[in-house]
């Protein structure tokens, strides 16, 4: 039902419907991705320089930020089920915080009104009450320079002077409660944050440990293939947290190989054509065995397994992708998988030189690999050449 083409346009005809009912500013829209990081529809043009950031599905929802065109946003998220859909109900950071920012604001501006009140009150009656005024007009100064909530304007007199200090000692004391709980909760959530990603490192952990008693072959693979994936991602200018999505979640890319018969998985010749076909499935199965998790790690991991072996001239597996359509995360792994896989032994071959395997590697620019990556790589060649020997098997 779900590859219905009525259906699909009837579910996208509904979304758009109900975002055009509950969209509240010109700044906010909705948007669909689907599995493969490809935008379905949007109640107005976006552009995400990296797509890939958001487009491992959320099982189970929640809150998330990402970086558009028109600056950082903030997104509530929500699976679509049935076509493996995220959609996307988002607003610009700056005018999703908008109303805080204008309280803010108001408070600050009835502090220096209050201020200058105080002030033009003191010149009025500066011999009745000129220096209660000053007393309150010196704390409320002192708040607003200081940002200290906390402070209190003394109470002096039950007159009007009295009267506006123990306003404003409320007002700032509401205002400071409102921080202490935006605080509190930001505590909470980085807390929470923390033990999803203790745990999620966890599950990679045990998944490539596995990996690695399959394949007798791999080593220390799993560890180079993560930090020169890690270190091409920072060479190319990714973000920290992409960084850290490759060395954590590159290192599951060929945990497909658990499905794969010993038999094939460890011969010491070159595999036959029926050999190799079943050898290409592990793309396939590693896919499926991390995609539909909660953990963001074991997802992008999953894309990572199903893309790695794609090449830029679209002569790659399984799905023959071609140039920028292979997500940005596989082609890096993808090359230094390459890179470490020439520099090591295995049962049907020797180890080659570093120098060798970049040899081949720019031979193959532009066919099996991103060029950019290459120039990158080729630059950089003395830090990953450093890295091969100082992890060797």
């Amino acid at each position: 039902m779900s590859e219905d083409p009525l259906y699909v346009q009837t579910a996208k005809s509904a979304i758009q419907s109900y975002a055009s009912s509950t969209l509240r500013s010109d700044t906010e829209l909705v948007f669909a991705v689907n599995q493969f990081g490809r935008i379905e529809l949007a109640t107005d043009r976006i552009a995400i320089p990296d797509i890939q950031e958001i487009t491992a599905p959320r099982d189970g929802g929640g809150w998330t930020e990402f970086v558009a065109d028109d600056g950082i946003r903030v997104a509530q998220v929500f699976p679509f089920a049935p076509f493996q859909w995220t959609v996307f109900t988002t607003d610009r950071r700056d005018s999703f915080f908008a109303d805080l920012d204008r309280m803010t604001n108001r408070m600050i501006m009835l502090a220096a009104i209050s201020s200058v009140l105080g002030i033009v009150i003191a010149l009025w009656f500066s011999v009745l009450v000129g220096r209660p005024v000053e007393i309150v007009t010196r704390a409320m100064r002192d708040i607003r320079t200081s940002g200290d909530l906390g402070k209190l304007v003394p109470v002096m007199s039950s007159d009007e002077i009295g009267l506006l200090a123990g306003e404003f000692n409320e007002m700032t004391g509401m205002l400071a409660a409102s921080y202490r709980e935006l605080e509190d909760r930001a505590e909470s959530e980085r807390r929470a944050k923390q033990e999803t990603q203790e745990r999620e490192r966890e599950s990679i952990i045990v998944l490539a440990k596995a990996t690695e008693y399959k394949d007798i072959e791999t080593g220390r693979h799993l560890y180079r293939v993560g930090e020169m994936s890690r270190m091409l991602g920072e060479i190319i200018g990714l973000n920290s947290m992409q960084q850290d999505l490759l060395f954590q979640s590159g290192p599951l890319h060929d945990v497909g190989k658990i499905g794969i018969s010993d038999t094939i998985l460890l011969k010491p010749g070159p595999l036959d054509r029926d050999e190799r076909a079943a050898m290409e499935r592990h793309a396939e199965i590693g896919y499926g065995i991390l995609a539909h998790t909660k953990s963001r790690y074991l997802r992008v991991g999953a894309y990572i397994a199903y893309t790695h072996h794609e090449r830029w001239d679209g002569s790659g597996y399984p799905r023959g992708l071609r140039g920028t359509t292979i997500p940005l995360l596989g082609r890096i792994v993808g090359i230094v998988d390459v890179l470490d896989a020439l520099t090591s032994d295995r049962p049907y071959k020797y180890a080659w030189p570093v120098s060798d395997a970049l040899v081949e590697i720019e031979q193959n620019s532009g066919s099996h690999f991103d060029p950019r990556l290459v120039e990158a790589l080729l630059q950089y060649k003395k830090n990953f050449a450093d890295l091969i020997v100082r992890f060797r098997d």
